[in-house]
């Protein structure tokens, strides 16, 4: 696969190897992720997901949200990206507009989320066996949607 996809750059991450991908700083200790382990989690998570699929990505900035970001690019699934700030109210408005069925978030913010979705812990995606390979995408397919902050109406999709 190029790398003039996302899922052509994260097959690329095996290639770049040992050398940090990321760098975050816990209360307690320093966490680095490489390229070849950033590929590998997100790889060995994607299998969990289907290509179009839309998921909810709802939490903080951390490691585990950049591995399940990645693993919904190299399954090829629609990332609907929501504010961890959001109420209730407009997180139900916005996965209602995206059809999410499933979203990915953390246990404190589980509660906020509307009835009938189903809840995948970030914190502890399990990870599977390794796909043969990532997803392929078709050039019209989207990769991610995000919403308008809504201030002059509810807020509206932009892929």
């Amino acid at each position: 696969m190029d790398g003039d996809t996302l899922q052509g750059l994260l097959s690329r991450f095996r290639e770049i190897g040992d050398k940090p991908a990321l760098v975050a700083f816990d209360a307690d200790a320093v966490r680095t992720v490489t390229f070849a382990e950033l590929e590998d989690r997100a790889v060995r998570r994607a299998a969990r997901f289907t290509a179009n699929e839309p998921v909810g990505l709802y939490g903080p900035n951390s490691v585990e949200w950049i591995v399940a970001r990645f693993a919904l690019i190299a399954a090829g699934a629609l990332a609907v990206h929501c504010d961890s700030e959001w109420s209730g109210e407009r997180l139900a408005h916005v996965l209602d507009v995206a059809k999410c069925r499933r979203v990915l978030t953390i246990k404190e913010l589980a509660a906020r989320l509307p009835p009938g979705i189903e809840v995948i812990d970030l914190e502890d995606l399990p990870m599977g066996e390794r796909a043969a390979r990532v997803a392929t995408p078709d050039p019209d397919d989207e990769a991610a949607l995000f919403f308008t902050s809504g201030t002059t109406g509810p807020p509206k999709p932009v892929p």
